[in-house]
């Protein structure tokens, strides 16, 4: 097994966030109240070529076999506290996007909420807007 590090906080993996949401809420993270994850994957997995599959046969808890085929993706969920490390295929990336939450997901709303929201994330102050140099703008830009 491979261990991958995901770092969460001050590191130079992952700085700082804030992630706004269509409803109104948002998520900070990445701050010193933050901690580190691990997630674990099989290196055998991480290292075989990504594309050309045609069959996967994995063990199974039930039968003791599964053949999975016919999908345009393949993926290999993290390690669960049981050490185990389920394959799974799909026909949309998304589906195994979604339950890794490795990748967050955008969604359109509506012109005047998406403006409410811009105005709300340019007036947080959670992540200061710092000027580097004279030809650069005054206030953060997105408008």
């Amino acid at each position: 097994m491979e261990t991958l590090r995901f770092l969460v906080g001050r590191s130079s993996a992952l700085r700082k966030f804030a992630i706004y949401y269509n409803d109104g809420s948002v998520v900070y993270g990445g701050g010193d109240d933050d901690e580190e994850v691990t997630l674990t994957f099989s290196k055998k997995w991480l290292e075989a070529p990504s594309d050309g599959i045609s069959h996967i046969v994995q063990e199974d808890s039930v039968t003791n076999r599964q053949t999975l085929f016919g999908n345009e993706y393949y993926y290999q969920l993290p390690y669960n506290s049981h050490g185990e490390g389920e394959l799974g295929a799909s026909m949309k990336a998304g589906a195994y996007l979604r339950q890794s939450g490795l990748v967050k997901f955008g969604g359109w709303t509506a012109s005047e909420n998406f403006y409410k929201i811009a105005k709300r994330a340019k007036a947080d102050d959670y992540i200061k807007f710092r000027r580097v140099a004279e030809s650069a703008p005054e206030e953060d830009t997105m408008d």
